[in-house]
């Protein structure tokens, strides 16, 4: 009988980080990755369909949210959206999908906004800009692509929608009270807790911005969804499980989508169930997507 072995996440991601590794991009070296897993040919890639707004969306209807209408239409053609926005500000593929994510956890379409960073001291550059500039290049090339991408009106509806959201699901989130000189934390599905107060300009405290926030409450269940199926796969003979990476996995053998989907879905419900203190009828439809790897360089 297969069990929970750390090592299986443990090759991507630290142990510790296990919760961090399914939402953030480490650096890895891949190739190194996939010739020490070489043995296996039968590899499978699959992954949780436009996982963040998803989450989103459904929370916010779970909740009795109005209805969020630029975000229903992104994750009803998020594969066209994405390259019409690419074709339309002449941005590649891959930096629109980092700008998206980004989006969703409250990144400002304000590109010349200047947030204070409290662990390098000092102002940086917002992330829509700094990414544009790790991208093309140079400060004014940034701000080109900026004002073309932050111009789109899908874009500005996201923004809106996010923000509409993120104010209902915020006020269901768990606060626990701090003694002492913290100030309360933010619980999330996953268990995890974080800072409602940070170190801002001048050592002075401030309210953890409301995108972090938010960030915090999508990835707590999305770290609660690849647990689910980190654990069904320990229970499933068809496969096994390898290695997270982003909102996704790498397993040898192919999954039944259909079932680990009905799983998430009664996963979640439960677990939103205990977190509310209330008895939903229903939890996340998550689709997942993937099969076989024909290449495991070109797909991750």
């Amino acid at each position: 009988k297969k069990g929970f072995d750390k090592k299986q996440v443990g090759l991507y991601k630290r142990v510790d980080e296990l919760y961090e590794g399914f939402f953030k991009t480490h650096n890895a070296d891949l190739d190194f990755l996939f010739n020490e897993l070489g043995e296996f040919l039968d590899y499978y890639d699959y992954d949780m369909v436009n996982c963040h707004y998803n989450i989103l969306a459904q929370l916010n209807t779970l909740y009795g949210g109005k209805e969020l209408k630029y975000i229903n239409e992104y994750n009803n053609s998020v594969s066209q959206t994405r390259k019409q926005i690419s074709k339309e500000t002449d941005i590649d593929l891959p930096i629109i999908k980092t700008l998206m994510i980004a989006l969703v956890y409250g990144m400002d379409l304000k590109y010349t906004y200047r947030p204070y960073d409290y662990k390098l001291k000092k102002k940086r550059d917002g992330d829509l800009l700094k990414t544009l500039i790790n991208y093309c290049g140079d400060e004014s090339s940034a701000k080109v692509l900026a004002e073309r991408f932050t111009t789109i009106p899908l874009i500005r509806g996201l923004w809106s929608d996010v923000k509409i959201a993120r104010s209902l699901i915020l006020s269901k989130g768990k606060i626990t009270k701090a003694s002492g000189k913290d100030h309360g934390y933010l619980e999330n599905h996953y268990g995890k807790k974080i800072k409602l107060m940070v170190l801002g300009e001048g050592d002075k405290m401030n309210p953890l911005a409301d995108g972090k926030r938010l960030s915090h409450m999508l990835q707590g269940l999305e770290a609660y969804m690849m647990s689910e199926i980190i654990a069904e796969s320990n229970k499933d003979n068809d496969t096994e499980f390898l290695v997270p990476y982003h909102d996704g996995w790498v397993c040898k053998g192919a999954i039944n989508k259909k079932y680990y989907e009905q799983h998430i879905s009664n996963a979640t419900m439960k677990r939103m169930s205990e977190y509310d203190g209330v008895d939903y009828s229903v939890g996340l439809n998550i689709k997942l997507s993937g099969g076989k790897m024909n290449d495991p360089y070109k797909k991750v």
